[in-house]
């Protein structure tokens, strides 16, 4: 076939498969002009035509923006930071050098710590004196968890949530350790409740 340089006019014979049934991007080699020939615009050519028309054009090739080869890479990291979020028990139990690395980037599993002989006394000055134990009933060391405090209404709806720290750094397997805290109380609410911070309540400071 044939193709035209709508800029200079110059001529060139090209196969038809470098142009396609789609067209193509092309440059002349004359005058550098760019367009898109389309496949049904180019001119049929006989044999004689190879000796009458210009050396083929430059067909240019289709290059990808460079941020869409990133595409792929930003969705497999984001597909593995969710796995290493969702999957954070099963993960730390069949690799147990897991278990530093969610604690250095602040999400330390909670898994087998349980709450004991919590107590929660109201006093005058409207604020609640909560004691009671964390023990580690895990095979494994866990970073000493924080703790989320709820006031409920007498409906038990959430009135507001508060988080305790604890100031201990580690629990081995089997050890408690006992804590202490004192926090205003709103004055609407009429229960409250203590639990360990989980990954998603971290998630939220």
């Amino acid at each position: 076939m044939i193709v035209t340089c709508k800029q200079c006019f110059t001529k060139y014979y090209i196969g038809d498969e470098a142009i396609g049934k789609n067209g193509h991007k092309v440059k002349c080699t004359q005058c550098n002009y760019v367009w898109f020939q389309d496949y049904q615009k180019c001119e049929e050519s006989d044999n004689d035509d190879k000796n009458t028309v210009a050396n083929l054009p430059v067909v240019i090739q289709y290059v990808l923006p460079y941020w869409i080869k990133l595409v792929p890479v930003f969705f497999s990291a984001l597909i593995l930071i969710t796995a290493l979020f969702v999957f954070q028990g099963p993960v730390v139990s069949k690799f147990h050098f897991m278990n530093v690395f969610y604690n250095k980037i602040g999400l330390p599993v909670t898994e087998g710590l349980i709450l004991n002989g919590i107590e929660v006394k109201k006093k005058k000055d409207n604020t609640v004196d909560i004691n009671g134990f964390i023990t580690n009933k895990s095979t494994l060391r866990r970073s000493t968890p924080n703790l989320i405090i709820k006031f409920l209404s007498v409906n038990k709806k959430s009135i507001a949530v508060k988080t305790a720290y604890i100031s201990s750094s580690y629990l081995g397997k089997d050890d408690k350790i006992a804590f202490y805290k004192n926090i205003e109380m709103p004055l609407d609410a009429k229960f409250v409740s203590v639990s360990i911070a989980n990954k998603y309540d971290m998630l939220s400071y």
